[in-house]
């Protein structure tokens, strides 16, 4: 409770909600840090075979680089806390996202899960709104008929920076579940998931070993 929130208008809003929907939501927020890695795809058949192999084995990297055993100055039973956190933060908006490798999974189902999402806020004036009571396919029916353009597409784009499953589907994809590691070994992270997603050949390894997992496997 000591540790002070950035002063940002939204996380306001997101720490009030946090408490409705998880029990270490603030704990995520003040007292973890990860290394955001950001992949590129070509198109809509290159999404999705990167993103089903991110979703495979972004447990494996999250164990490899796991690096936040400590909790309040004493050794936890986790070897990376930070993970622990996220599983108690908020269900609709984390963890893996099993309809992706669904037969015909592609940019319209992520879509889908986006608009079933609940939101945290739109932005008018600088100012934030809370809308947490809204899921966005709410919002949008309820402004459908609304012709002085209350909708703008900058809520869509700053609703799906409100989303944080393991893998994060923006222009680009987008992995931010494992913990951050020493300036030295910063680069590993990248290294490590551009060697498997940019090699033809080291893809079809991949493949072939997760081929059969099931989510439960995943998780």
């Amino acid at each position: 409770d000591d540790f002070p929130w950035m002063p940002k208008q939204r996380y306001k809003i997101m720490k009030k909600y946090m408490k409705q929907v998880g029990s270490l939501g603030h704990h995520m927020m003040k007292r973890t840090c990860t290394n955001q890695v950001n992949i590129d795809y070509s198109s809509e058949e290159d999404m999705i075979e990167k993103i089903r192999l991110m979703f495979n084995l972004e447990s494996i990297a999250t164990a490899m680089f796991a690096n936040s055993p400590f909790d309040q100055g004493k050794i936890s039973k986790y070897k990376s806390l930070r993970s622990h956190f996220w599983h108690h933060t908020d269900s609709n908006r984390t963890g893996l996202l099993p309809f992706i490798f669904e037969k015909g999974f592609s940019f319209e189902n992520y879509t889908d899960y986006a608009l079933s999402v609940p939101m945290y806020f739109i932005n008018r004036n600088h100012k934030y709104i809370d809308m947490t009571s809204y899921t966005f396919k709410e919002y949008l029916e309820e402004n459908s008929n609304n012709t002085d353009g209350a909708i703008l597409l900058k809520d869509w784009e700053d609703h799906l920076t409100t989303l944080f499953p393991q893998v994060r589907l923006k222009q680009y994809l987008e992995i931010r579940s494992m913990d951050a590691c020493s300036w030295d070994l910063i680069c590993s992270q990248p290294a490590f998931w551009i060697g498997i997603l940019y090699d033809d050949e080291t893809i079809d390894k991949v493949k072939d070993i997760a081929e059969r997992w099931t989510n439960e496997d995943r998780e």
